[in-house]
């Protein structure tokens, strides 16, 4: 599912979607922008040249 940014706004304001720390500024068309700490996912296939959440990749 995509979201817009109206859309992401409003399911962080009902609750159904999280994000901490979050201020509104985070937020762009279809995404959040995030701070990435000492642990975070790398994915290790090079099959993709994009990760694109409207097809099926389960290689990543």
């Amino acid at each position: 599912m995509l979201l817009s940014d109206r859309d992401i706004l409003a399911q962080i304001k009902a609750g159904r979607v999280g994000c901490e720390p979050f201020h509104e500024a985070m937020i762009q068309p279809s995404s959040v922008d995030v701070r990435l700490d000492k642990y975070f996912r790398v994915f290790e296939n090079h099959k993709y040249s994009v990760i694109d959440p409207s097809i099926e990749q389960a290689e990543l």
